[in-house]
């Protein structure tokens, strides 16, 4: 028969290695449940991501549709919404795998130590039996063995909740965390969309912009042609009321005299060098000429209503 002194004595060494082993465990566990719920987020994350990825290459989006704020904002909406309901749903299904997981260790636990502690209350049984002279002495220290066990019992208690406490501390702080990379997400989505619209704006400022431009520019050339038309049309009736041929033919001959002019390559006018219009012409449609007045008629080049070359 083994010694229930002994018996006693291994049991609250047994009793505090169990404790120093559990704390340990259950500190690994942690670790373990967190690493497990992020790389379950993660994976989640990348289906997602795989599977707008394939469902926006199937869609057949019109122009319009890929263009449209509204319709963006609904769609990272929705997907915001749905991706938030997926995550969810995989935190609570990993959660419930720990609750199951924490149970059962707990279960083991309890079932190994009530088999270690079947031999334990034996030992005692037979010491009481057994030493009935030292009555005295045994209850004394079946009442010191028990204070001591309610204290241990006590102690396992509080360290349980102290555990429980640090499991819910470390949920809250994941629970944090990914609310936390939600909301950098949500900024970053609405930062990207942001940018997009200022974009868009801006592109359609410059076109307003260049067709104004252009819109300015055929207006111009419009005004410059009708003066010169106007002047030739002027000098044409002028030299019609001078009416003499010889007169004529002197015009002709001051036509074909060489003089320097610049001609306007876009409106097709040409001017004197002092002709104020000239400093308001692009140096890109600014051509310096040199040669008759009628030759460039004969070109089809038209003279200004202002300077009258």
């Amino acid at each position: 028969m083994r010694n229930p002194f002994k018996v006693i004595s291994e049991e609250h060494e047994q009793r505090r290695l169990e404790k120093e082993q559990h704390a340990l465990e259950d500190s690994r566990r942690l670790q373990e449940e967190e690493d497990r719920l992020n790389k379950a987020i993660e994976a989640e994350e990348n289906n997602i991501k795989e599977q707008r990825k394939a469902k926006e290459e199937n869609e057949d989006k019109s122009f319009i549709d890929k263009i449209n704020p509204l319709k963006i904002i609904n769609e990272k909406k929705e997907e915001k919404i749905e991706h938030d309901e997926r995550i969810n749903n995989v935190v609570e299904e990993m959660k419930k795998q720990f609750a199951l997981e924490r149970q059962e260790i707990h279960l083991k636990r309890e079932r190994l130590k009530a088999e270690r502690q079947g031999d334990y209350k034996k030992s005692v049984a037979i010491l009481v039996v057994s030493s009935l002279v030292l009555l005295i002495a045994i209850i004394t220290t079946l009442t010191i063995v028990g204070v001591n066990i309610h204290q241990e019992n006590e102690r396992e208690r509080q360290e349980a909740l102290i555990v429980e406490r640090e499991n819910q501390e470390a949920q809250d702080r994941i629970k944090q965390e990914q609310e936390r990379l939600k909301r950098e997400e949500e900024q970053k989505k609405q930062a990207e969309l942001l940018a997009a619209q200022q974009a868009e704006a801006a592109k359609k400022a410059e076109e307003a912009r260049q067709a104004e431009e252009a819109r300015q520019a055929e207006a111009a050339r419009q005004a410059e042609i009708q003066a010169a038309q106007q002047a030739e049309a002027a000098r044409q009736a002028e030299e019609a009321r001078e009416g003499t041929s010889g007169s004529s033919g002197n015009s002709g001959a001051s036509e074909d005299v060489s003089a320097s002019y610049i001609i306007n390559t876009n409106t097709g006018v040409f001017h004197t060098p002092g002709c104020r219009s000239i400093s308001r012409m692009s140096s890109k449609n600014k051509q310096s000429y040199s040669g008759s007045r009628q030759d460039l008629i004969n070109q089809g080049y038209t003279p200004c209503g202002k300077c009258h070359p």
